[in-house]
């Protein structure tokens, strides 16, 4: 446990350095000593086993549902590198693609990394789900074709993310949401986000219909067998710890937006974020889904902090 606040407390350290942003006084800690700690883990996680004996054995892959992890691992593997050296370079390649996407879109602010370390980079880089990972950094090259209004392209990313893990298919509908939803209106936003928290139950009866129209029954049959996957997965303080955010800003949207371009660009992806996670109160396989929209939350933090100059 020692280690995991250490290191926290460097993006602290990092923080004051930089006076808030990224410099080269705390690059080092930035580029080198965040990613030895999140990217180098052995045997860390409860997926590794599974991934290991797949990429050694390929008569052990059951399926080509979602083949381009699988054709990524056999290419490495044929070229001669082990298992947890290719792990590791692809985490540390996720790492630097995030940290990118997240000082383009932050101006190169820090705060929102504080919440981004416990609460995204110890699941996705240490316990690693590995093809969810490898879904989540492709889609980080989305955001893009939204503000620039390419929806052909967005398309095709999250196609092509979707082949590492078919979650991301539940972001096609995000580039029509933000291209459509006028400036305004959050604070009513706002109450519809407690009502669909509080009421997500009962969208439950509407479960079997949705997954059988996007072709998913066969592969989350298992999961349907045990009630205990439809019990509530979002504690209130978790939705709590997201809502804050997405509350100041709304209310503070004038004053963000004259610090910050992309000031509504990113609130809307922060709303469908946490929406998203609202989802995990139907079933426990929807509770990742959030992890998509990582980046433009992080972000949100920052712009808040920066808006008011926190200490």
């Amino acid at each position: 446990m020692f280690w995991y606040i250490f290191i926290f407390l460097l993006y602290l350290i990092a923080l004051y350095l930089g006076k808030s942003y990224k410099c080269k006084n705390n690059r080092i800690i930035l580029y080198y000593v965040i990613p030895i700690f999140i990217c180098f883990g052995y045997m860390t996680g409860s997926d590794w086993r599974m991934y290991e004996l797949e990429y050694y054995d390929i008569s052990l892959k059951l399926s080509m549902r979602e083949p381009s992890y699988y054709l990524l691992a056999q290419a490495f593997h044929y070229c001669g590198i082990g298992f947890w050296e290719f792990t590791i370079l692809y985490k540390l390649i996720g790492y630097y693609i995030f940290l990118h996407f997240y000082l383009k879109y932050s101006n190169n602010t820090l705060w929102g990394l504080i919440y981004w370390f416990p609460n995204y980079a110890l699941f996705l880089w240490i316990d690693h789900p590995a093809r969810n990972f490898i879904a989540y950094i492709f889609f980080l090259f989305a955001f893009q074709f939204i503000e620039q209004e390419k929806p052909f392209k967005y398309i095709m990313v999250v196609l092509l993310a979707s082949t590492f893990h078919a979650t991301c298919l539940i972001m096609l509908p995000v580039y029509y949401i933000i291209k459509f939803w006028k400036k305004g209106r959050y604070s009513m936003w706002l109450i519809i986000v407690v009502a669909f928290y509080l009421f997500s139950d009962i969208l439950r009866t509407f479960l079997l219909q949705s997954f059988e129209m996007f072709g998913f029954m066969n592969r989350i049959a298992p999961y349907l067998q045990n009630d205990s996957y439809f019990e509530k997965q979002v504690s209130p303080i978790r939705f709590i710890i997201m809502f804050i955010p997405i509350y100041i800003a709304t209310i503070n949207i004038e004053k963000i937006r004259l610090k910050f371009h992309s000031a509504d660009f990113v609130l809307k992806l922060s709303f469908v974020c946490i929406f998203i996670l609202c989802l995990g109160n139907i079933h426990y396989l929807f509770f990742r889904f959030h992890s998509f929209l990582m980046v433009p939350f992080c972000v949100l933090v920052s712009y808040i902090c920066m808006t008011f100059d926190f200490k």
